[in-house]
């Protein structure tokens, strides 16, 4: 089996470097090289993590296993996207099924399983998928830590490849120690008006009981309270969006998986935020070493807008991570208020398409790049236009 520090030299024109179909591997042996490697990832790139995708794919999924040697190096699903409904478009997908309603499970932190994302080895994988033949058109990528994205950048211009930038999702993070180096706490280090409306939440659900954070003691308690989170998700969601994370019926099955396997090796916080007898919320984080990812939650209704469910569930969670001795918070990608008003930093991903040299491929680009300035100069005009001053505005 190919190790660690051989990796790198062997990629490229070696025949040792083989995709196979999914189905056709030994997947127990599959996973347990996988958990060799992926020591010390975060649990969007753990073998936990696979199991739970392989789990929920379809029986007829065309994914494929990229091997060195017997050593696993990434997943890939395969599909067709079609081009202005027209031209048909083979890509590969790096760590997904390929099928966008399960993928809806948004892995992020997303790379390649090398030692780093940005070593010899991450650039000579990406290098071996776009020299491979038959070839494919679109390697993607969704959510790629910084070294990841950097390696496929290199990997394209190596080989003639263009790469589009799709998405950039800055994920807002709690340096912890920077906390406690304070001697504060995340309530009094954050903007004033943060600081008093989770002071007065607080003092609200004290008046049920001390706020207390407790962390599910089994897997099976675990997937207990991620029904009561999914029960509370749903019900949040039912007068704003059809959509809610549950919406994809290939969570719930991934989820319960990914806790039953990952629970006893202290890779799942399953926390429940209360206030005496009254529930306020449900955190459903991950754990990675001293690093707290919060993914999925569910509040209790609350009955106005004073009380904020969602901000004193998570000053708790944080409380209980400072305590626990971890060195970062992590909201995770995705927009919104209450991580940016708690948040003292932030981890920059990408969502990258690298495309094969193809004119058809070429043309689209430059249709994108072009529709793109010409927004941007809409944009910018409109703004002129309207800017404060301006005569239109003051007649």
């Amino acid at each position: 089996m190919a190790n660690r520090g051989t990796v790198a030299g062997t990629l490229i024109g070696d025949p040792n470097v083989r995709m196979i179909p999914l189905a056709q591997c030994d997947l127990p042996t599959m996973l347990s090289a996988w958990d060799a490697i992926a020591a010390g990832q975060t649990v969007f790139r753990s073998a936990e993590w696979l199991h739970a995708l392989i789990s929920v794919l379809p029986p007829d999924s065309t994914a494929m296993m990229v091997l060195d040697g017997q050593t696993p190096m990434a997943l890939l699903g395969v599909r067709t996207a079609r081009r202005r409904r027209i031209l048909p478009t083979r890509q590969w997908v790096l760590n997904e099924s390929g099928d966008p309603m399960l993928d809806r499970v948004a892995i992020e932190y997303n790379g390649p399983l090398t030692e780093t994302d940005d070593a010899p080895a991450a650039v000579e994988l990406f290098g071996a998928l776009m020299q491979h033949k038959p070839g494919v058109d679109e390697l993607v990528i969704r959510n790629a830590t910084a070294g990841a994205s950097a390696a496929l950048r290199k990997a394209a211009a190596k080989n003639g490849w263009g790469v589009r930038l799709t998405n950039s999702a800055p994920s807002a993070v709690i340096d912890l120690n920077t906390v406690r180096a304070s001697g504060r706490d995340i309530v009094s280090t954050s903007g004033r008006n943060t600081r008093a409306a989770v002071r007065r939440a607080f003092r609200l659900y004290e008046q049920h009981g001390p706020i207390r954070t407790d962390r599910a003691a089994s897997a099976s308690e675990a997937i207990e309270w991620f029904e009561r989170m999914k029960s509370l998700h749903i019900a949040s969601r039912r007068n704003r969006t059809a959509m809610h994370a549950f919406s994809n019926p290939a969570f719930e099955p991934f989820h319960r998986v990914l806790i039953r396997t990952s629970f006893e090796r202290d890779r799942i916080d399953m926390l429940r935020v209360s206030a005496g007898n009254q529930d306020i919320g449900y955190l459903y984080n991950f754990s990675n070493d001293g690093w707290s990812m919060a993914y999925q939650s569910g509040f209790a209704p609350a009955p106005d807008n004073r009380w904020k469910p969602g901000l004193v569930s998570h000053c708790a969670a944080i409380a209980f991570s400072m305590n626990r001795g971890d060195y970062r918070y992590d909201f995770l990608a995705g927009p919104a208020r209450y991580k940016n008003s708690l948040a003292n930093n932030a981890i920059h991903m990408e969502s990258l398409v690298a495309f094969a040299p193809r004119w058809h491929l070429k043309v689209e680009n430059n249709l994108r790049r072009w529709r793109a300035s010409w927004k941007a100069r809409r944009l910018g005009s409109a703004r002129t236009e309207n800017a404060p001053g301006d005569a239109a505005l003051t007649n």
